[in-house]
């Protein structure tokens, strides 16, 4: 009699935990989008190549959207990331004043957004979360090996006259921070190169149409053994 006693009240306990404790559903798959300025350059080929394989082994969904041709901005590929349903967004800007109006965008649709190789800010300057290369350091790994390449191919022989041009966006991070590690480096490794030794183009998109205004041709030429040095990202 006790036995059968105990048994319905565990019986009962157990009804009652049915409908008490909810039922735990499996969680729905992640899907993470990469929206990218130019997702065919061999660069964000070989970023997109570790984004499919990280995103393949934790089980996650990938969709990758390009924002070329030109025309094509950064604004239609998180429209199609929107459309696709993803949960997450990783984003390389068309161009970094874009930011803040990406950003907003993304928090409206109340997806987490990180930058990869650009950083940017919101409307309030302040940073968004990044995971990628540092700017600044990036552009002293590319110093380095510049210098190393002047010495071999014997840049600083006597008579020789070496400047360094570097065309530069001043305003916008991701190019002038490098421009900066470049030289930070050059001067490090080659210290007879002076701050007067730098020739510092500015520009609007990282190009210089015709001659450079600040650089002119040297009477006697290149082949006297006289040597210009220039960086350009963009």
């Amino acid at each position: 009699m006790k036995l059968r006693k105990a048994l319905i009240i565990v019986f009962v306990v157990l009804l009652a935990a049915a409908f008490v404790v909810p039922s735990v559903a499996a969680a729905p798959k992640l899907k993470f989008a990469y929206v990218c300025k130019m997702l065919t350059h061999p660069w964000f080929i070989e970023e997109e190549n570790g984004i499919k394989a990280k995103a393949k082994e934790l089980g996650i969904d990938y969709i990758g959207v390009r924002c070329e041709p030109p025309g094509r901005g950064v604004h239609a590929g998180n429209r199609q990331r929107h459309r696709q349903g993803a949960n997450a967004l990783m984003v390389v800007v068309t161009h970094q004043t874009l930011g803040p109006t990406v950003i907003d965008k993304a928090r409206e649709a109340k997806i987490p957004i990180i930058t990869i190789d650009d950083t940017i800010v919101d409307s309030d300057n302040a940073p968004n979360p990044h995971v990628g290369l540092p700017t600044t350091e990036t552009g002293i790994m590319g110093g380095h090996a510049l210098a190393k390449l002047a010495k071999e191919r014997g840049f600083f022989k006597a008579g020789n006259v070496v400047k360094v041009m570097q065309i530069d966006m001043s305003f916008l991070s991701v190019v002038h921070d490098r421009t900066v590690g470049y030289k930070q480096a050059l001067q490090q490794d080659l210290p007879q190169l002076k701050d007067s030794d730098f020739i510092v183009q500015d520009s609007q998109d990282g190009h210089v149409r015709g001659e450079p205004p600040r650089c002119r041709r040297h009477p006697r030429g290149p082949s006297r053994g006289d040597a210009l040095a220039g960086h350009r990202d963009q």
